[in-house]
């Protein structure tokens, strides 16, 4: 047969005819399968207390009220109204009050007394909403009146609360539920799960024996089986279905892993105070800093991190991986509240605490005050830091208005404090502006008392001060560091005259002490071999005259007996001195021990008053002299005048003199 067109053979789209029967036709099959097929609604419903919530007051009403009044209200509504619904998109969730009181949520009853039947549906769906709906324990326990020889008894509030024997500590019975139709307690569980009849499962209503028979139910296996049941299908059922739970549980615990992996990498630098940025945010970069490379490390050895990294290491901005810096602050600023909150629930249980502040500028230059608190455990004394407060004064009011802010947002309480320490700085130790006077103000038990180690270091440093010639010592110390430091030439010269043997000349501290200790100590062991040193830069012709001059110097203070009997002197005090302050220092020592310390190295100071003789033994020794800087300078005699005595003048010795 021939088409009568032939241009008709040659087409290229459908025509408007059959485009639209084939619409139609995928129209009514779409129509089939949405009638076949639920809507997602129904697989939501809607609890009691939602629907009251959501429901006006003229629509539903519970009122728990006796029966003969809930009659009586549910008489005058509407005729029509004896089942109140609300509308689910095209489902229908209801939630029905009929005239003896019963209610139904969602598309089942939760009167367990109604239940007839249990589908597997609708035991799906009561293991996703509980049995909070369906307990009624609220009710006025009406219905469920019986009569006794002596007395009628009836359902009480009582029965859905359970009392431990031992502890005393309450909990609900969420598994004991009352139907206002039958007027009796049903096992939730058991009603729903077990396939055994009891006496719970068919309806218990013996009010007199109601205790004993409810603990008997407890314990008993079938009871417990059907709880079991219930947990196991809980954990799968609830959501739309049981695969996008098992998704997202799994889901869940991939990220979670991530993290834990982050946090250790966090704690590993955090313990060892290292920094963890670096100049780029790529893995991959030897510049990532080493919280990334340490990521990257820990990858080479673990499957999962690396495979993580792999595909999300480098995703972009506004992609997760959780490896970024912003995760990184998010958990730091996490586990330092979790901290913060141990040490403060510790505080409150310990109850009494002593409080200890100062301030510093950090290497951003912001001022900072440091907050420390010290209590006593069972195991003996701590002290725990507890923030960083961003500071704008220095005043005493300042300070003790931070430090109360402090608390308050912490909520320790200001009134359990029982001592404060401070340095000796006036605003902190002022007697009327000081914080520790704002502080009694507030709390008069809180007993200030200066800091033992900062009232040591400020006798170290007075100690030196008041003395010219031990000024003069301490500047040669720092003039040999400095002058060894200065250059790596003259350093490498120092280090192979020392030749292992003896410590490399140290800095010396304005603030700490200790650094004293370590420099004199040093200079004391490498004596001669700093002077063999600085005798060698002495006589290098190679060397710069300025280094020659400065070396030269140096040389003659070493030859000088003065310095060799200061150095073994300073030595001996300062090493028993840094001791006492280190051991001031310590977290668990008492008021005691600590006025014991003080006394002991008093009394050991004022000892070495008589040993002089073995120090300037020492000290010849170590200079190689045995004259004394006085003894060689010449010595002028003063005019008498006409008035004066012709006695001769009374002048003391080198020895005398420098003693």
């Amino acid at each position: 047969m021939h088409c009568a067109n032939p241009e008709m053979s040659l087409r290229k789209y459908e025509s408007g005819a059959v485009k639209r029967k084939k619409a139609a036709e995928r129209k009514l099959k779409e129509e089939n399968i949405t009638k076949q097929t639920a809507r997602i609604e129904t697989f939501f419903t809607q609890s009691v207390s939602e629907s009251a919530a959501s429901s006006s007051s003229a629509e539903i009403e519970k009122i728990s009220v006796p029966v003969e009044h809930q009659e009586a209200q549910l008489h005058n509504q509407h005729d029509s109204d004896d089942v109140k619904k609300q509308s689910y998109g095209h489902e229908e969730a209801s939630l029905t009050i009929d005239s003896n009181g019963n209610t139904s949520s969602g598309l089942y009853e939760t009167d367990l007394g109604l239940w007839e039947e249990v589908s597997s549906d609708m035991q799906a769906h009561f293991i996703s909403v509980g049995s909070v709906d369906c307990q009624h324990k609220d009710d006025d326990f009406a219905r469920s009146k019986r009569s006794y020889a002596d007395q009628f008894r009836y359902c009480t509030a009582a029965v859905f609360t359970r009392i431990h024997t031992l502890t005393g500590e309450k909990s609900v019975r969420t598994w004991l539920c009352y139907s206002p139709t039958t007027g009796k307690v049903y096992c939730f569980t058991c009603k729903l799960l077990s396939t055994e009849a009891s006496e719970f499962s068919c309806g218990f209503n013996d009010w007199k024996n109601v205790k004993r028979a409810i603990d008997n139910h407890e314990k008993s296996q079938t009871h417990l089986l059907a709880c079991v049941a219930f947990k196991q299908r809980s954990s799968l059922v609830g959501c739309v279905d049981a695969m996008n739970e098992k998704l997202l549980v799994s889901e869940t615990n991939y990220w979670l892993s991530v993290l834990q992996r982050s946090v250790d990498v966090i704690k590993f630098l955090a313990e060892r105070g290292l920094p963890f940025r670096g100049q780029e945010e790529m893995f991959g970069s030897p510049a990532n800093g080493n919280y990334m490379g340490i990521l990257e490390l820990v990858g080479k050895y673990d499957s999962f991190l690396a495979t993580h990294i792999e595909k999300y290491g480098n995703p972009g901005y506004g992609m997760k991986s959780y490896l970024s810096s912003t995760t990184c602050d998010e958990l730091i600023c996490v586990m330092g509240k979790k901290v913060l909150s141990v040490i403060v629930q510790e505080l409150k249980m310990v109850k009494y605490y002593s409080i200890c502040i100062d301030s510093t500028p950090d290497i951003s230059h912001v001022d900072q005050l440091s907050i420390v608190v010290r209590y006593v455990k069972e195991d003996g004394p701590v002290e725990r830091f507890l923030s960083f407060i961003d500071i704008n004064t220095h005043t005493g009011k300042g300070l003790a208005t931070a430090l109360l802010d402090f608390l308050r947002t912490n909520k320790i309480d200001i009134s359990d404090c029982r001592g404060q320490s401070y340095d000796n700085a006036s605003n902190m130790s002022g007697t009327y502006n000081g914080v520790q006077a704002h502080i009694l103000s507030v709390n008069p038990l809180a007993a200030y008392i200066p800091c033992f180690a900062h009232s040591l270091n400020l006798v170290g440093a007075n100690a030196v001060d008041c003395c010219p010639l031990t000024v003069q010592f301490f500047d040669v110390v720092q003039r040999v560091y400095t002058f060894f430091a200065a250059s790596t030439h003259r350093w490498s010269i120092l280090v192979s005259a020392l030749d292992k043997q003896a410590p490399v000349p140290k800095k010396l501290s304005d603030t700490r002490w200790s650094c004293h200790a370590d420099a004199t100590s040093a200079l004391r062991k490498g004596f001669k071999r700093v002077l063999y040193a600085l005798e060698q830069i002495t006589g290098d012709p190679e060397e710069k005259q300025i280094a020659r001059q400065e070396a030269k110097g140096l040389s003659n203070e070493f030859h000088k007996l003065e310095p060799g009997i200061l150095i073994t002197l300073w030595d001996t005090v300062l090493q028993r001195f840094n001791n006492t302050s280190k051991a001031l220092q310590c977290a668990t020592l008492d008021l005691n021990n600590a006025v014991s310390l003080l006394n002991s190295l008093q009394d050991f100071v004022s000892s070495l008053r008589s040993e002089f003789d073995d120090f300037e033994e020492q000290g010849k020794e170590l200079s190689e002299t045995n004259t004394y800087e006085e003894e060689t300078r010449r010595k002028q005699k003063r005019k008498k005048q006409f008035d004066e005595s012709s006695g001769e003048e009374t002048r003391m010795s080198g020895k005398e003199k420098f003693q």
